[in-house]
C-alpha cells in the first residue's frame, strides 16, 4: 500500500479523497453526540412528529410504534436514560403514549429542549 501511495499519484489522490469523505461524514454526525440525552431525545421525537405525526387528543401522535429501546438506539443512549426523560416529560404533560405510539402535547417544550439540534434529522428542500 505504501509503495502504491508513494509511486502512483492517481491512487494517492483517490486514497486522500476517500479519507477526506470519511472524515467529512464523521464530522457531520459527531456534534450531535456531544449534546445531552434530553436534546437528542427531544430532537428525534420532533423528527418523528414531522415525518409521521397525526393530530391526536390535542397533540400529535406518531403513526409508527416505537419502544424506549428504539429511541435509545436512535440517539445512542441507554434505555434507562430514555425512560427517565420520558417519565419526567410525561409528568409535566409534554408527551404521552397510546397504543405504543408516542404523543407530543407540548411541541414548544421539545423544541426548546432540542435547542440547536432542532430540525437536524429532517431534510427540507
Amino acid at each position: 500500500f505504501l509503495h502504491t501511495v508513494e509511486h502512483d499519484a492517481a491512487a494517492s489522490f483517490e486514497c486522500l479523497r476517500d479519507l477526506g469523505t470519511a472524515f467529512a461524514v464523521a464530522a457531520k454526525h459527531e456534534p450531535s453526540r456531544l449534546h445531552a440525552v434530553d436534546a437528542l431525545l427531544a430532537n428525534v421525537l420532533l423528527a418523528y412528529v414531522d415525518a409521521c405525526g397525526e393530530p391526536w387528543d390535542g397533540g400529535l401522535r406518531l403513526k409508527v410504534k416505537r419502544t424506549q429501546a428504539d429511541l435509545a438506539a436512535a440517539i445512542g443512549a441507554s434505555e434507562r436514560s430514555v425512560n427517565k426523560r420520558l417519565s419526567d416529560w410525561k409528568d409535566r404533560g409534554a408527551v404521552d403514549k397510546n397504543d405504543a405510539r408516542y404523543i407530543v402535547h407540548d411541541r414548544a417544550f421539545l423544541e426548546d429542549t432540542a435547542g440547536e439540534l432542532r430540525g437536524s434529522l429532517i431534510h427540507r428542500s
